[in-house]
Protein backbone atom coordinates (compact mmCIF):
# COMPACT_ATOMS: atom_id res chain seq x y z
CA UNK A 1 0.00 0.00 0.00
CA UNK A 2 2.75 2.67 0.64
CA UNK A 3 4.35 1.89 -2.79
CA UNK A 4 1.06 3.28 -3.97
CA UNK A 5 2.18 6.69 -2.24
CA UNK A 6 6.00 6.60 -2.16
CA UNK A 7 7.20 4.84 -4.99
CA UNK A 8 9.08 1.71 -4.03
CA UNK A 9 8.47 -1.44 -2.42
CA UNK A 10 8.30 -0.80 1.05
CA UNK A 11 9.77 -3.31 3.77
CA UNK A 12 8.18 -5.36 6.53
CA UNK A 13 7.82 -2.38 8.89
CA UNK A 14 5.26 -0.49 7.58
CA UNK A 15 3.09 -2.51 6.35
CA UNK A 16 3.08 -4.45 9.39
CA UNK A 17 1.77 -1.25 11.26
CA UNK A 18 -0.72 -0.17 8.15
CA UNK A 19 -2.29 -2.96 9.10
CA UNK A 20 -2.02 -2.26 13.39
CA UNK A 21 1.27 -5.13 13.40
CA UNK A 22 2.25 -8.33 13.02
CA UNK A 23 -0.51 -10.38 15.33
CA UNK A 24 -2.80 -12.43 13.20
CA UNK A 25 -5.70 -10.93 11.77
CA UNK A 26 -8.34 -12.48 10.46
CA UNK A 27 -9.15 -13.21 7.04
CA UNK A 28 -12.24 -11.13 6.48
CA UNK A 29 -11.08 -7.88 8.33
CA UNK A 30 -7.81 -8.20 5.80
CA UNK A 31 -9.93 -8.48 2.75
CA UNK A 32 -12.15 -5.58 3.81
CA UNK A 33 -9.17 -3.36 4.51
CA UNK A 34 -7.28 -4.63 1.43
CA UNK A 35 -10.53 -3.63 -1.21
CA UNK A 36 -11.21 -0.34 0.76
CA UNK A 37 -7.78 0.65 0.35
CA UNK A 38 -7.69 -0.25 -3.37
CA UNK A 39 -11.09 1.15 -3.54
CA UNK A 40 -9.88 4.56 -2.28
CA UNK A 41 -6.21 4.71 -4.03
CA UNK A 42 -7.89 4.30 -7.55
CA UNK A 43 -11.11 5.94 -6.94
CA UNK A 44 -10.92 9.30 -9.28
CA UNK A 45 -13.79 10.96 -7.48
CA UNK A 46 -12.03 10.67 -3.75
CA UNK A 47 -11.50 14.32 -3.68
CA UNK A 48 -15.10 15.53 -4.78
CA UNK A 49 -16.52 17.61 -1.93
CA UNK A 50 -20.45 17.40 -1.70
CA UNK A 51 -22.05 20.53 -1.06
CA UNK A 52 -23.21 21.15 2.64
CA UNK A 53 -26.98 20.44 3.28
CA UNK A 54 -28.56 22.12 5.63
CA UNK A 55 -30.98 19.99 7.98
CA UNK A 56 -34.16 21.35 6.41
CA UNK A 57 -32.64 20.22 2.88
CA UNK A 58 -32.05 16.56 4.00
CA UNK A 59 -35.44 16.49 5.88
CA UNK A 60 -37.22 17.19 2.09
CA UNK A 61 -34.75 15.46 0.28
CA UNK A 62 -36.12 12.44 2.64
CA UNK A 63 -39.38 13.32 2.20
CA UNK A 64 -38.87 13.42 -1.33
CA UNK A 65 -37.71 9.88 -1.55
CA UNK A 66 -40.71 8.38 0.27
CA UNK A 67 -42.94 9.56 -2.73
CA UNK A 68 -40.75 7.74 -4.89
CA UNK A 69 -41.20 4.18 -6.18
CA UNK A 70 -38.76 1.81 -3.79
CA UNK A 71 -36.72 1.13 -6.84
CA UNK A 72 -36.69 4.58 -8.08
CA UNK A 73 -35.18 5.69 -4.88
CA UNK A 74 -32.89 3.08 -4.36
CA UNK A 75 -31.80 4.35 -7.76
CA UNK A 76 -31.77 7.83 -6.42
CA UNK A 77 -29.51 6.76 -3.46
CA UNK A 78 -27.00 4.74 -6.32
CA UNK A 79 -26.30 7.76 -8.48
CA UNK A 80 -25.45 9.43 -5.56
CA UNK A 81 -22.98 6.86 -4.28
CA UNK A 82 -21.49 7.03 -7.63
CA UNK A 83 -20.84 10.48 -7.77
CA UNK A 84 -18.11 9.65 -4.93
CA UNK A 85 -16.50 5.97 -6.04
CA UNK A 86 -16.29 5.37 -9.46
CA UNK A 87 -13.27 2.83 -8.73
CA UNK A 88 -12.71 -0.52 -10.42
CA UNK A 89 -13.51 -1.75 -7.31
CA UNK A 90 -16.78 0.14 -7.02
CA UNK A 91 -17.61 -0.79 -10.74
CA UNK A 92 -17.07 -4.53 -9.95
CA UNK A 93 -17.48 -5.36 -6.36
CA UNK A 94 -19.60 -2.57 -4.65
CA UNK A 95 -23.59 -3.30 -4.53
CA UNK A 96 -26.43 -1.73 -2.46
CA UNK A 97 -29.32 -3.02 -0.20
CA UNK A 98 -32.37 -1.71 0.72
CA UNK A 99 -33.72 -1.48 4.55
CA UNK A 100 -37.95 -0.81 4.51
CA UNK A 101 -39.72 -0.46 7.87
CA UNK A 102 -43.23 0.08 7.89
CA UNK A 103 -45.21 1.11 11.17
CA UNK A 104 -48.36 -1.38 11.33
CA UNK A 105 -50.11 1.24 12.62
CA UNK A 106 -50.27 4.08 10.74
CA UNK A 107 -48.18 2.57 7.67
CA UNK A 108 -45.52 4.85 7.33
CA UNK A 109 -42.62 4.15 6.09
CA UNK A 110 -38.37 4.52 6.31
CA UNK A 111 -36.37 3.54 4.33
CA UNK A 112 -32.18 3.89 4.39
CA UNK A 113 -29.89 2.42 1.18
CA UNK A 114 -26.32 1.36 2.48
CA UNK A 115 -23.46 0.24 -0.11
CA UNK A 116 -21.44 -2.22 0.33
CA UNK A 117 -17.92 -4.55 -1.02
CA UNK A 118 -19.15 -7.65 0.98
CA UNK A 119 -21.73 -9.02 2.57
CA UNK A 120 -22.78 -11.27 5.86
CA UNK A 121 -25.15 -14.21 6.23
CA UNK A 122 -25.72 -15.36 9.14
CA UNK A 123 -26.41 -18.97 9.76
CA UNK A 124 -30.13 -19.47 10.80
CA UNK A 125 -30.80 -20.91 14.34
CA UNK A 126 -33.82 -22.78 15.19
CA UNK A 127 -36.10 -21.84 17.95
CA UNK A 128 -33.46 -23.34 21.21
CA UNK A 129 -31.29 -21.44 19.33
CA UNK A 130 -28.75 -23.86 17.68
CA UNK A 131 -27.30 -23.80 14.63
CA UNK A 132 -28.02 -26.62 12.18
CA UNK A 133 -25.63 -29.43 10.98
CA UNK A 134 -25.27 -28.48 7.57
CA UNK A 135 -27.30 -25.84 5.39
CA UNK A 136 -26.98 -24.01 1.76
CA UNK A 137 -25.73 -21.01 1.50
CA UNK A 138 -28.04 -20.04 -0.81
CA UNK A 139 -31.05 -20.53 1.13
CA UNK A 140 -29.26 -19.08 4.44
CA UNK A 141 -29.25 -15.58 1.45
CA UNK A 142 -32.75 -15.97 0.45
CA UNK A 143 -33.63 -16.39 4.59
CA UNK A 144 -31.86 -13.11 5.58
CA UNK A 145 -32.70 -11.03 2.17
CA UNK A 146 -36.14 -10.98 0.84
CA UNK A 147 -39.63 -10.55 1.19
CA UNK A 148 -40.14 -12.45 4.26
CA UNK A 149 -40.80 -9.19 7.04
CA UNK A 150 -39.35 -9.53 10.42
CA UNK A 151 -41.13 -7.53 13.26
CA UNK A 152 -38.86 -4.99 14.84
CA UNK A 153 -40.13 -2.52 17.53
CA UNK A 154 -39.29 1.13 17.32
CA UNK A 155 -40.77 4.17 17.65
CA UNK A 156 -42.96 5.94 15.02
CA UNK A 157 -41.61 9.49 14.01
CA UNK A 158 -45.07 9.87 11.77
CA UNK A 159 -47.43 8.58 15.18
CA UNK A 160 -45.35 11.02 17.37
CA UNK A 161 -46.04 14.30 14.55
CA UNK A 162 -49.67 12.94 14.64
CA UNK A 163 -49.80 13.02 17.96
CA UNK A 164 -51.12 9.61 18.40
CA UNK A 165 -51.96 8.49 21.79
CA UNK A 166 -49.22 5.59 21.46
CA UNK A 167 -45.77 6.25 19.16
CA UNK A 168 -43.42 4.44 21.29
CA UNK A 169 -42.31 1.01 20.56
CA UNK A 170 -44.48 0.01 18.16
CA UNK A 171 -44.24 -2.97 16.04
CA UNK A 172 -42.78 -2.45 12.43
CA UNK A 173 -42.58 -4.86 9.80
CA UNK A 174 -38.97 -4.92 8.49
CA UNK A 175 -37.48 -6.22 5.17
CA UNK A 176 -33.84 -6.36 3.46
CA UNK A 177 -33.88 -6.23 -0.37
CA UNK A 178 -30.73 -6.15 -2.64
CA UNK A 179 -31.19 -2.80 -5.21
CA UNK A 180 -27.76 -3.39 -6.74
CA UNK A 181 -25.98 -6.62 -7.25
CA UNK A 182 -22.46 -6.54 -8.34
CA UNK A 183 -20.20 -8.61 -10.87
CA UNK A 184 -18.48 -10.16 -7.73
CA UNK A 185 -20.22 -10.66 -4.92
CA UNK A 186 -18.35 -11.45 -1.55
CA UNK A 187 -20.01 -13.20 1.30
CA UNK A 188 -18.73 -13.52 4.60
CA UNK A 189 -19.97 -16.57 6.45
CA UNK A 190 -20.91 -15.68 10.44
CA UNK A 191 -18.82 -18.74 11.79
CA UNK A 192 -18.03 -17.42 14.76
CA UNK A 193 -20.05 -16.16 18.04
CA UNK A 194 -19.01 -13.03 19.93
CA UNK A 195 -20.75 -13.67 23.27
CA UNK A 196 -17.88 -13.37 25.85
CA UNK A 197 -16.16 -15.50 24.20
CA UNK A 198 -15.12 -16.52 19.90
CA UNK A 199 -16.89 -20.43 19.91
CA UNK A 200 -16.98 -21.09 16.34
CA UNK A 201 -19.93 -22.73 14.32
CA UNK A 202 -19.78 -25.73 12.76
CA UNK A 203 -22.21 -25.89 10.37
CA UNK A 204 -21.68 -27.99 7.31
CA UNK A 205 -21.59 -25.11 4.28
CA UNK A 206 -22.83 -26.46 1.32
CA UNK A 207 -22.70 -24.28 -1.94
CA UNK A 208 -24.28 -25.25 -5.08
CA UNK A 209 -21.70 -26.43 -8.15
CA UNK A 210 -23.70 -25.05 -10.88
CA UNK A 211 -24.82 -21.17 -11.81
CA UNK A 212 -27.93 -20.25 -9.37
CA UNK A 213 -30.56 -17.51 -9.11
CA UNK A 214 -30.44 -14.62 -6.70
CA UNK A 215 -33.12 -12.90 -8.17
CA UNK A 216 -35.61 -13.37 -5.51
CA UNK A 217 -33.35 -11.62 -2.68
CA UNK A 218 -33.72 -8.50 -5.08
CA UNK A 219 -36.55 -5.55 -4.63
CA UNK A 220 -38.95 -7.08 -6.63
CA UNK A 221 -40.30 -3.40 -7.91
CA UNK A 222 -37.05 -3.29 -9.68
CA UNK A 223 -38.06 -4.10 -13.88
CA UNK A 224 -37.11 -7.03 -14.91
CA UNK A 225 -36.81 -6.46 -18.86
CA UNK A 226 -35.26 -2.56 -18.63
CA UNK A 227 -35.47 -0.71 -22.45
CA UNK A 228 -38.80 -2.31 -22.96
CA UNK A 229 -42.17 -1.36 -23.17
CA UNK A 230 -41.38 2.02 -22.22
CA UNK A 231 -39.46 1.01 -18.99
CA UNK A 232 -35.58 2.64 -18.09
CA UNK A 233 -32.68 1.14 -19.28
CA UNK A 234 -30.86 -0.05 -16.47
CA UNK A 235 -27.38 -0.57 -14.94
CA UNK A 236 -26.34 -4.14 -15.19
CA UNK A 237 -26.74 -4.60 -11.11
CA UNK A 238 -29.90 -3.03 -11.61
CA UNK A 239 -31.00 -5.19 -14.10
CA UNK A 240 -31.72 -9.15 -13.91
CA UNK A 241 -31.44 -12.16 -14.30
CA UNK A 242 -29.16 -12.18 -11.12
CA UNK A 243 -27.20 -15.58 -11.73
CA UNK A 244 -23.97 -16.58 -10.01
CA UNK A 245 -21.21 -19.02 -9.43
CA UNK A 246 -18.74 -19.72 -6.67
CA UNK A 247 -14.99 -19.06 -7.70
CA UNK A 248 -13.27 -19.06 -4.69
CA UNK A 249 -13.62 -19.59 -0.92
CA UNK A 250 -11.27 -18.96 2.01
CA UNK A 251 -11.46 -21.61 4.26
CA UNK A 252 -10.46 -21.19 8.19
CA UNK A 253 -9.55 -24.20 10.42
CA UNK A 254 -9.24 -23.63 14.35
CA UNK A 255 -10.83 -22.84 17.27
CA UNK A 256 -11.89 -19.38 17.06
CA UNK A 257 -11.26 -16.40 15.59
CA UNK A 258 -7.90 -15.15 16.91
CA UNK A 259 -6.18 -18.53 15.89
CA UNK A 260 -5.40 -21.26 13.03
CA UNK A 261 -5.15 -21.03 10.03
CA UNK A 262 -6.34 -19.81 6.68
CA UNK A 263 -6.50 -21.53 2.89
CA UNK A 264 -8.38 -21.03 -0.66
CA UNK A 265 -9.61 -23.20 -3.15
CA UNK A 266 -10.03 -21.16 -6.42
CA UNK A 267 -11.62 -21.71 -9.35
CA UNK A 268 -9.91 -21.15 -12.45
CA UNK A 269 -11.68 -20.67 -15.79
CA UNK A 270 -10.12 -21.02 -19.19
CA UNK A 271 -10.25 -17.83 -21.73
CA UNK A 272 -13.43 -19.07 -23.56
CA UNK A 273 -14.94 -19.99 -20.23
CA UNK A 274 -16.21 -23.52 -21.38
CA UNK A 275 -13.89 -25.64 -18.52
CA UNK A 276 -12.63 -24.97 -15.00
CA UNK A 277 -10.09 -26.61 -12.63
CA UNK A 278 -10.21 -25.49 -9.48
CA UNK A 279 -7.03 -25.14 -7.06
CA UNK A 280 -5.79 -25.31 -3.23
CA UNK A 281 -3.68 -21.99 -2.31
CA UNK A 282 -2.12 -23.45 0.90
CA UNK A 283 0.81 -20.86 2.33
CA UNK A 284 3.51 -21.31 -0.50
CA UNK A 285 1.82 -24.79 -2.08
CA UNK A 286 -0.47 -24.81 -4.52
CA UNK A 287 -2.64 -28.17 -5.49
CA UNK A 288 -5.15 -29.17 -7.70
CA UNK A 289 -8.40 -29.41 -6.24
CA UNK A 290 -11.66 -30.42 -6.58
CA UNK A 291 -15.36 -29.20 -5.85
CA UNK A 292 -15.55 -31.09 -2.80
CA UNK A 293 -12.67 -29.27 -1.41
CA UNK A 294 -14.69 -25.59 -1.53
CA UNK A 295 -17.49 -26.39 0.61
CA UNK A 296 -17.44 -27.99 3.91
CA UNK A 297 -17.47 -27.11 7.77
CA UNK A 298 -13.95 -24.89 7.29
CA UNK A 299 -15.64 -22.87 4.62
CA UNK A 300 -15.92 -19.24 5.64
CA UNK A 301 -15.77 -16.30 3.06
CA UNK A 302 -17.62 -17.11 -0.08
CA UNK A 303 -16.76 -15.52 -3.70
CA UNK A 304 -19.51 -15.72 -6.39
CA UNK A 305 -19.41 -14.13 -10.00
CA UNK A 306 -22.22 -12.93 -11.78
CA UNK A 307 -22.34 -15.10 -14.71
CA UNK A 308 -23.09 -13.47 -18.11
CA UNK A 309 -26.78 -11.65 -18.63
CA UNK A 310 -29.37 -11.97 -21.46
CA UNK A 311 -27.88 -9.63 -24.61
CA UNK A 312 -31.72 -9.37 -25.22
CA UNK A 313 -32.22 -7.31 -22.16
Amino acid sequence: MNALHVGTSPNGTPRGHAFGGTRQHDATEFLIFMTEVLEDETNPNRAVIEPRRTQAQMDEEERQMLELPRFVAAQVAWKAEKRQYDSPISRHMKGQFGYFKQCTQCGHETRTFTSFNQVECVIPRDSAGRTPIRGRLDEWLRQEYGEEPDVVYANCDNCKAQQRPSWENLARRSQVYMTYLPDYLVINIKKFDFFGDTRKIDTYVELPEGPFDLGDIFLPDAPHHPGKMGQPVLERGQAGPFKYEVIAVVHHIGASANQGHYWTVARHVDVAGISSTWHKFDDAQVTRANFNQVQGKTAYVVVLRRTQTDDNL
